[in-house]
């Protein structure tokens, strides 16, 4: 397994597993409950740690930006001690609004936060507003589809986003 292997030579994985759990398209997501998603979620992560040792995970719980996200915290939570950091992925057209932000930073209790993916790059004007984001991946083709150029170069180009080139240590 890669993974053993990236554990082995000291590399630390941020781990999205069955990303946008109350996505109903994927056939891991939408499903609610004790014994839905959130417990195959939980399932894995023993597999991975408890039966694999697996211990260079960051794990990630990710929701999509759906209106039903104030209730879908709670019901797809896989519980506290699952995850490090909770992202959310925006594509529902309303952007980075102020109400998602504070209902992942609720969410999180102090845990970090992140933009897992999205269509429409953020502004350094909303990173701004929207501190607590520790970072964002625009989705593939849609980050060049959906933003004109100069808005990708505003952004990764920003003194204020770190970019691989700027980080200290890594090729």
């Amino acid at each position: 397994m890669y993974l053993i292997y990236l554990q082995e030579k000291g590399v630390e994985v941020i781990w999205r597993p069955m990303h946008e759990m109350n996505q109903r398209v994927f056939w891991w997501g939408g499903r609610p409950g004790i014994n839905g998603t959130s417990k195959l979620y939980r399932l894995l992560h023993d597999y991975m740690v408890h039966v694999k040792g697996l211990n260079n995970l960051i794990w990630v719980w990710d929701l999509q930006d759906f209106r039903s996200l104030a209730q879908d915290v709670s019901v797809y939570n896989p519980g506290e001690n699952y995850w490090d950091l909770l992202a959310l992925d925006v594509y529902d057209g309303s952007g980075y609004s102020t109400e998602k932000y504070n209902i992942i930073s609720k969410a999180s209790e102090g845990k970090p936060i992140a933009i897992g993916e999205c269509e429409r790059l953020p502004t350094i004007e909303q990173l701004r507003s929207q501190p607590r984001w520790s970072f964002f991946m625009g989705w593939s083709e849609l980050e060049f589809s959906s933003n004109t150029l100069n808005e990708i170069r505003a952004i990764h180009g920003s003194t204020e986003v770190l970019t691989l080139d700027k980080m200290p240590g890594w090729k």
